[in-house]
């Protein structure tokens, strides 16, 4: 029996070593979506103390430099949004677009900022994409979260 057991002794050391340095990658990739959900949760109690609510879940995701990703909402005419992203903080600068479904943009923020901000009233109740293109990540991937605020017009 002891002779088995030292011949396992070394597989359960990787194991463990591995299974240690995947608890510390999650534990990584928690500490930066935590720090974006922080961000747009001070920006959400702002906007409830000033007759804004969240109207969509937050997205929190990661991208490297000049990728882009692209999120459909559900905006209702007779509402006025705001749609903010964040970034941690090896992000330098992100973009966001706002588009209809027929592909035309809505708003945009391009400039060199890492809080980024577009507003939207629509005229009709319909799907909206939201763009958001990473364009200056220091250690990549960066994570980024976008919060959807509005209020009846």
């Amino acid at each position: 029996m002891l002779r088995r057991a030292s011949r396992l002794a070394p597989a359960l050391v990787l194991a463990l070593f591995a299974w240690t340095g995947l608890a510390a990658t999650a534990q990584a990739q928690s500490e930066w979506a935590d720090q974006v959900r922080y961000q747009l949760d001070l920006v959400k109690t702002f906007a409830e103390s000033v007759g804004w609510e969240q109207t969509h879940d937050y997205r929190i995701e990661s991208l490297r430099d000049d990728e882009s990703d692209e999120f459909t909402g559900d905006f209702r005419e007779g509402w006025e949004y705001r749609i903010v992203a964040f970034c941690d903080e090896d992000c330098r600068d992100i973009d966001l677009y706002l588009e209809d479904e027929n592909g035309n943009e809505i708003d945009s923020d391009v400039s060199t900022n890492d809080v980024p901000v577009i507003e939207c009233d629509p005229a009709w109740s319909g799907e909206f994409q939201i763009r958001v293109r990473m364009y200056e990540c220091e250690v990549e991937p960066c994570y980024f979260g976008i919060g959807v605020f509005g209020r009846r017009k």
